[in-house]
């Protein structure tokens, strides 16, 4: 199947006007968010049909072209080009230059902070300019003017020297302090447009697959460039409405990043969204603080700066993802709903925007959200699930709705609506253990929790060996923690290597949670020998090699909240807790990795998948994971990562940190530079950067006897 790139490439050798046409209708079928191929189909149109008919192309497809293409200026400027020409000039306010007027105020509005941006503004200027309404020219051009002189991009310039020609021959004192105020921000923007400028474009145009971390980049870097409150306490009322005008600049340069970054990958980062959406709140937050911000600030309102500056086609009635720079809790709440739109397989999306709704005081709207999500009927992403489940995360996220607004019978209700689905095991089985956990903390009901669990076991035996065990954990976790329960615990775990046809098939983590649990809780008197028999079974299934029994024993101690040992057992500790812990990730990271598809996963290895460094298959092949073990040695990762782990690796050999936050990605790529045993004689120095030889590199050593060996 082509690809746009490759239609790219052949529009440029069609044959014919007609071939050249079913190119376009191809490219605007298949590849809507592609703004070149409406561009060019609408300046086609233009040049044979007439421009009534190219507006009519992309008015009656707004939905397609201008929605999802909201910050592409070239195709902006064909719109409103294309509305200028379709409407007749009229001297006087009407409706039709009421609609040209709001074109271009939308077109510079979603488009205009963008660094290609010149054309569109030179076209708003020419007819505010001379085809506006006569009541209307003077305040839409010096609005335009001065919004555009303060965009970093190529040819802005042109919109300042206006500004200063104005002011310099319009005799009026006002307007030259306006301009002297102006001045020094305009500089600015000027030395910013061409490194801005490189940005983008290289953002639009790489050749690369990772379009969303290359608009992250451009996101960082408008909003580094953010211009910062200043508190003057002597300001102009000119240098005040100057400063007002380079926080708006700033605010319109990020909200076009943002809608960039969502025009180029919406359906597949919905965290862009959730990010503009705070972001939109933050700076309604800065603007009621305001005020304070600047001594007497309060008494700045200038009804002629706000007349200059403000456009007189309002735009308040349209889509935040459309206004120039969106402000406020309901401009957060519609961005939200885009995304609960856009990305309509997203739980994360739903759950943002019935939260954001349920912040402002309308649950009834948060928990029509909710049940829209429910309805969608959306599959689990897990990969030990069988074809065809539903997602248990949206009857969770309604049950916890319900149960804060309207009591715990209506949560209970919400789970009993599941019943059919759970008989039929047609849900994902964390149905379970979302309810237990809203009927133990929010109901403060321990037994009904615990049946819960039970329920789970019941319907779904499976769960004793499903994700190596995790479910079973989770629920010998909340009876040893929350029932004060350790016996039922162990039963538990118990229960779930019984259902393993070998013992050498039983997790590592199964059997350091039963050795633990009999270290820690165990209420008879022979739990110490309980606890060796576990050893010893666990030797006898030959998973005695990760951790041992000095896994259990160090997790007993660092419980007892007794750290920092001293020298010896730290250095112990560094050595062997960490890769104890290697092998006991690999279950999450395998559902990380077959989870990609459909989510970005955040991490370190995620990050590798994507980047195309590892891939899902390489997390199952192998024993316990050795295949990675092998491929991160090899040196896979890339050396901006490598450098990332070795000072976080660093960082962590000076401090004591707790080993399940240690990534396994780091644990498994530098087990070599550990610090040395206890046993090597050297100073108990705690500054490892000092020492002049490097530690000892014994998992090498260790490969290399064995080669020897044989």
């Amino acid at each position: 199947m082509a690809t746009a790139r490759d239609l790219q490439a052949q529009l440029a050798q069609a044959r014919s006007p007609e071939e050249y046409v079913d190119m376009l209708q191809h490219g605007v079928e298949h590849f809507p968010r592609v703004a070149l191929f409406w561009r060019l189909y609408a300046e086609h149109e233009r040049a044979t049909r007439g421009p009534e008919v190219a507006w009519k192309l992309l008015n009656e497809n707004e939905e397609k072209a201008l929605c999802w293409c909201r910050c592409d200026a070239d195709l902006w400027r064909v719109a409103a080009e294309c509305c200028r020409d379709a409407h007749p000039r009229e001297e006087r306010a009407s409706e039709s230059t009421e609609l040209v007027g709001r074109t271009f105020e939308r077109a510079v509005a979603a488009a205009g902070a963008a660094p290609e941006a010149t054309a569109l503004w030179r076209a708003y200027r020419d007819w505010a300019a001379n085809s506006a309404p006569v009541a209307q020219r003077a305040q839409a051009k010096a609005s335009l003017l001065r919004r555009a002189s303060l965009i970093p991009g190529e040819g802005n310039d042109e919109f300042w020297r206006e500004i200063e020609k104005e002011a310099r021959e319009g005799g009026d004192e006002k307007d030259r302090e306006r301009a002297r105020a102006l001045d020094p921000l305009a500089q600015a923007a000027r030395r910013d447009g061409a490194a801005r400028a490189q940005i983008w474009r290289a953002a639009r145009h790489a050749q690369t697959d990772d379009d969303l971390g290359r608009w992250r980049i451009v996101i960082a870097y408008e909003r580094a460039s953010m211009p910062t409150e200043k508190r003057r306490q002597e300001a102009t009322p000119a240098e005040k409405s100057a400063h007002a005008l380079s926080i708006d600049a700033g605010r319109r340069r990020i909200a076009a990043a943002y809608r960039a970054a969502i025009d180029a990958c919406a359906d597949q980062a919905p965290e862009l969204f959730l990010e503009l959406s705070d972001w939109a709140e933050q700076c309604h937050a800065e603007d009621l603080a305001r005020p304070e911000a600047i001594p007497g600030g309060a008494d700045t309102d200038c009804p002629e700066d706000e007349a200059l500056i403000a456009s007189p086609f309002s735009l308040e009635d349209e889509s935040p993802l459309f206004q120039a720079a969106p402000s406020g809790p309901d401009a957060a709440v519609h961005i939200l709903a885009d995304a609960a739109k856009t990305c309509s397989t997203s739980v994360l999306a739903a759950a943002a925007h019935a939260a954001a709704l349920e912040r402002l005081g309308r649950p009834a709207e948060a928990e029509a959200a909710l049940e829209a999500l429910v309805a969608k009927e959306l599959k689990t992403d897990d990969p030990e699930a069988k074809e065809g489940e539903l997602c248990a995360a949206p009857w969770v996220l309604l049950e916890r709705h319900c149960r804060r607004h309207r009591g715990k019978e209506a949560a209970r209700d919400v789970f009993a609506r599941t019943a059919d689905l759970r008989k039929a095991k047609k849900i994902d089985a964390r149905i379970y253990e979302g309810h237990a956990v809203v009927e133990s903390r929010a109901n403060n009901d321990k037994l009904a929790a615990r049946r819960v669990f039970e329920l789970g076991l019941d319907q779904r035996p499976e769960l004793l060996q499903r994700h190596d065990a995790v479910y079973v954990l989770t629920f010998a976790h909340f009876l040893e923690t929350d029932c004060g329960d350790a016996d039922s615990a162990s039963a538990v775990i118990e229960r779930s290597i019984a259902a393993y046809k070998k013992e050498q098939d039983v997790p590592h983590v199964l059997w350091d949670a039963l050795v633990s649990i009999y270290h820690r809780h165990a209420s008879s008197r022979d739990a110490a020998m309980k606890a060796r028999a576990v050893e010893v079974r666990r030797k006898k299934a030959g998973a005695g090699g990760v951790g041992g029994a000095l896994m259990a024993l160090w997790r007993d101690v660092s419980s007892a909240a007794i750290l920092p040992l001293n020298a010896t057992d730290t250095a112990w500790r560094v050595r062997e807790a960490i890769p104890a812990i290697l092998v006991r990730d690999l279950a999450s990271c395998r559902d990380h990795a077959s989870k990609l598809e459909a989510a970005r996963a955040d991490g370190l290895l995620a990050d590798e998948i994507d980047n195309g460094g590892l891939d899902a298959s390489d997390l199952d092949a192998g024993d316990d994971g050795d295949a990675v073990a092998i491929l991160l040695s090899a040196g896979t990762l890339p050396p901006n990562l490598r450098r990332l782990t070795e000072r976080i690796h660093t960082k962590a050999r000076k401090q004591v940190a707790d080993p399940r936050a240690v990534q396994f990605v780091l644990d498994a790529l530098l087990r070599a530079p550990l610090p040395p045993p206890p046993t090597k004689k050297r100073g108990r120095d705690d500054d490892d950067e000092d020492d002049a030889e490097a530690p000892p590199d014994a998992f090498r050593a260790r490969r290399a006897a064995k080669r020897a060996a044989k």
